[in-house]
This record gives structure tokens, C-alpha cells and sequence, in this order.
């Protein structure tokens, strides 16, 4: 419904600027003698009044008036005709024209046709409220900052670095450093364990049945290279183990101890019959193992 009143007003406007526009065209033009403007100091939304005092030429015209119509929503420019009068005083043609202002600046009343009289445009000049009272636009707000905001942030910001520069230094410098002090505490014990062990043999493992005394041998130096080589010790056969030697360990400590390994499962599960002496040869072959294996580490520290 709003929008079929609006496009007639629109229609009706367009036909009314087209009867305007011909009867522009019929009229004579008319010579604007003087121009007075009330109010002498005008603002935007302001009704002016113009008294143009013109010549009229060979035009006839009468004293009359005309109410100009009122533009539909959307079509309001910066000036607007409101209504014009035709009068005449001691032979002396006036023109009183009244429209209004909507914008600041230098404007231009459009050109407008009274009856037989054509009169051209007219210019205005039209101040701005806020510079004529000594205001200026309104800027911006500046934002509102509660006390202690930009001291608040930037810590937080200082202090969100600082926690990610620890977690970094954290993850790729403490995390592996502590890492290999706990692989080395564990390769320290197993091998104190594995020395224990050797020396209790030498002392007492005759009390054993061979294979308890092989088994408890084998056990401590598959855990002693568990940490010292590599996991998967436990899970080789003493086969696997004899073409499994790691780069860094030293042959001379690795192969007597796959021998150890590969003598403990005959032993164990074979059947295979073990004296004393080959028992103490055995621990011998651990102990002097671990020594070179010592010797080689050191070697590679320095």
C-alpha cells in the first residue's frame, strides 16, 4: 500500500515537472532588476524569502499566485520551491518567491515560471549553524580507557611471551636434556645392578643350579643394554642380538656379551652342562665388557 502511494507521488510529481518544463518553455524570460533575500543570514532548513524585483519584457504578466508541490520522499534537493506571488506597486513588477534551504554552501534557487514570466536561477549562499556560532563538526569520542587498562594489557601481552618463550625453552632444551639424565640415572643403575650381580656370582654361584645362576646373569645384561644400547634388547633372541650391535657401541664390548647371551640360553633351555669355571669366565667377559664400554663412552665425551 506505501509503495503504490509513493510511486504515484512519484508519477504525479514527474507529470507536474513536465507541465513545468513546457509552460518554461512557452514563457518569456524576464529581467531581474534587484533581489532581496530574508532572512539576511540563512542556515539549512531555513525558509527564504526572495523579493525580485524584474522587468518583464514582452511578457503580460498578472498579478497571481503559485504553489509549487511538494517533491515526493526521496526526491528532496538542496533547495525547494514553496510557493511564488506576483504583485505590482507604483509600476513596478515584483517577484516574492519563498523556498527552503537543506544544505550549507553556495546553492542555486532553480529557475521557476509564474504565468507568463520565466525567471532564470537565482544564487544563495547559505552558512553552516555550527561555524556561525563558533562550533565546529562534532569529532569522534576519543575511546574510554579505564585506568590501569593499557598497563593490564601490555603485561598480560609481556607476560603471555614470556610463558611461551619458557614453554619453548622448555620443550626443545629441558624436556630432552632431562630425557637423557633419566636414561643415564636408569643405565647407571641397571649397570650397578649388573656389577652387583657379577659379584655375587663370583662369590657365591655355586649355591645356584647353573641355569638360576645363567638366568640371573642373562637378566641384568639384557637390562644393563636396554638402557645402554636400545628397548628392543629385551625382545632379541641372542642370535638377533649378535647382528644387532648399535653404531655408537664398540664391538669389543658387544659381542662378548651376545656370546653371554647365546651360552645363558643353551644353558637355560638347551641343557647344555656349565662348570664353575666357565660361570666365573662368563662374569669375567661381563665385567670387562662394561669396562670398555666405559672406556669407549669417555672416549666419545672428550
Amino acid at each position: 500500500m506505501t509503495r503504490s502511494r509513493v510511486s504515484g507521488a512519484s508519477r504525479a510529481f514527474a507529470a507536474l515537472l513536465a507541465l513545468s518544463c513546457a509552460s518554461f518553455a512557452s514563457a518569456s524570460p524576464v529581467t531581474v532588476l534587484s533581489a532581496d533575500l530574508l532572512p539576511a543570514r540563512r542556515f539549512p532548513g531555513d525558509l527564504v524569502e526572495a523579493r525580485l524585483a524584474f522587468d518583464p519584457g514582452l511578457s503580460r504578466p498578472v498579478e497571481a499566485g503559485i504553489v509549487f508541490p511538494e517533491p515526493p520522499p526521496g526526491f528532496r534537493e538542496a533547495t525547494e520551491l514553496v510557493e511564488a506571488v506576483l504583485t505590482r506597486a507604483d509600476g513596478r513588477w515584483t517577484c516574492v518567491v519563498r523556498f527552503r534551504v537543506w544544505e550549507s554552501g553556495a546553492l542555486e534557487l532553480p529557475a521557476f515560471t509564474v504565468g507568463d514570466c520565466s525567471f532564470p536561477s537565482l544564487a544563495v549562499s547559505v552558512e553552516s549553524a555550527l561555524s556561525a556560532f563558533g562550533r565546529s563538526d562534532p569529532l569522534p569520542a576519543a575511546q574510554l580507557e579505564v585506568t590501569g587498562t593499557r598497563a593490564l594489557v601490555l603485561g598480560a601481552a609481556g607476560t603471555l611471551l614470556l610463558l611461551v618463550s619458557l614453554a619453548l625453552v622448555v620443550a626443545f632444551r629441558i624436556l630432552p636434556w632431562l630425557r637423557a639424565l633419566m636414561a643415564e640415572w636408569r643405565s647407571g643403575r641397571t649397570r650397578r645392578e649388573l656389577l652387583s650381580a657379577i659379584a655375587w656370582l663370583e662369590r657365591r654361584g655355586d649355591e645356584l643350579e647353573a641355569a638360576a645362576a645363567w638366568a640371573l646373569l642373562s637378566s641384568r645384561v639384557r637390562a644393563w643394554l636396554t638402557h645402554a644400547a636400545f628397548p628392543a634388547v629385551a625382545a632379541l633372541t641372542a642370535r638377533e642380538l649378535a647382528s644387532a650391535r648399535p653404531e655408537p657401541f664398540a664391538a669389543e664390548a658387544w659381542d662378548p656379551l651376545a656370546r653371554l647371551l647365546a651360552r645363558s640360553e643353551a644353558v637355560r633351555f638347551a641343557g647344555r652342562a656349565a662348570g664353575r669355571a666357565e660361570l666365573a669366565a662368563a662374569c669375567a667377559a661381563a665385567r670387562a665388557a662394561l669396562e670398555t664400554w666405559e672406556e669407549t663412552r669417555h672416549a666419545g665425551l672428550r
